[in-house]
């Protein structure tokens, strides 16, 4: 795909101000989350759960295309994120969603996870071993593309095989991977997380906030590679924290930050309201449908909002619709019991799973 056309087809992408992004989070970033997350935040970036380039060609028309949605059927389509280290796999993943969504904008390549490498497969942080075999996947994905859809990397800073591996984070090492996996022009994006991922012995949350963040390596990366897009990941508080817009950086991404206080992103009333008729309408099983309504509920808990009747009422609508009988009276004690019935519907496990998740490290530091 020559590099003039996709000059031309990425213009607009490529003049626009400070780009938000919320993280792809596996079971958290699917239809229903970012259906409550558009309504909140129009114009915030959105991403897919990671898709395993081999599920995206074995699903049907319909599972594929319900997890390319972010928002209505008229929204903007997420990102979608691959997994995999097969260049055929991958292209074929692409040109599949991309016939099924001839409007989606972004692919990216997970390079930069490393639960997957503990799980024993060969992508996510472990393509970071390998430049030159990440080049070629990335090519694979360019060459499956339309020329308006953009290609794009996930990856950390550098990796090491154990956290008892003493050598630091390094800038060179990241600036010699991204060299070698734009080099032939068929990049347009690099998300770094700025921290090293840790392939073996590190728990997944315990890599999302132990390896110490190096954000300066964003801003390099920015400077020295000025035909791309680089956006940062990793540390970001809120989106309103951020000072990349002084860093030269395109964007800034944040993952558990969001799952924590996903309100702060709009009008918490509106988006419950809508999401409380998606709920109605929508055949997906409950316990999916509540996750979102758990991540509303415990930052309006955090933030004592038990007279928060605006957010409350939808909220209250949204339960009913799953089975949750729940009228706002205005104590915390009601927020409780409203915490009891969803946790109901999902099973105690799963609701309290997505309470630590939500949690995860804070306060020191959330990404």
């Amino acid at each position: 795909m020559a590099v003039a056309a996709r000059a031309v087809a990425l213009c607009a992408v490529a003049a626009h101000a400070l780009q938000y992004h919320v993280a792809p989070m596996q079971t958290y970033t699917n239809a229903h989350l970012n259906f409550l997350l558009r309504r909140l935040a129009p114009d915030v970036t959105l991403w897919t759960e990671m898709e395993k380039a081999a599920d995206v060609l074995a699903c049907d028309d319909a599972a594929l295309a319900s997890r390319l949605v972010a928002g209505g059927a008229d929204d903007a389509p997420p990102v979608l994120q691959l997994g995999g280290d097969d260049p055929r796999a991958l292209a074929a993943a692409t040109t599949r969603a991309c016939r099924l969504r001839t409007d989606l904008r972004e692919v990216n390549i997970n390079a930069g996870c490393p639960a997957i490498a503990s799980g024993g497969a060969d992508y996510g942080a472990t393509l970071m071993r390998d430049a030159a075999a990440t080049r070629r996947l990335v090519e694979a994905v360019r060459d499956a593309a339309p020329p308006s859809c953009a290609v794009s990397l996930k990856c950390r800073v550098g990796v090491r095989e154990t956290w008892s591996d003493e050598a630091p984070a390094r800038y060179d090492e990241l600036h010699a991977f991204v060299a070698e996996t734009s080099s032939s022009g068929c990049l347009d994006h690099v998300v770094v997380h700025c921290r090293l991922a840790i392939l073996a012995g590190l728990a997944p949350g315990a890599n999302r906030c132990r390896p110490p963040l190096h954000p300066d390596f964003a801003r390099r990366l920015a400077r020295d590679f000025p035909a791309l897009r680089v956006t940062r990941n990793g540390g970001i508080g809120s989106f309103g924290d951020s000072d990349a817009r002084d860093d030269g950086l395109d964007g800034v991404m944040a993952g558990r930050a969001v799952l924590r206080r996903p309100l702060d992103l709009g009008c918490a009333a509106d988006a419950l309201g809508a999401y409380a008729d998606y709920v109605r309408t929508s055949p997906a099983p409950a316990p999916v449908l509540a996750a979102p309504l758990v991540l509303a509920l415990e930052q309006l808990r955090d933030d004592g909002g038990a007279d928060d009747d605006d957010a409350l009422a939808p909220l209250a609508d949204a339960a009913r619709h799953l089975g949750v009988a729940w009228e706002p009276r205005g104590s915390a004690g009601d927020l409780r019991r409203l915490a009891k019935g969803l946790a109901k519907v999902m099973g105690k496990k799963v609701y309290n799973k997505v309470v630590r998740n939500r949690n995860e490290g804070v306060p020191e530091d959330v990404t």
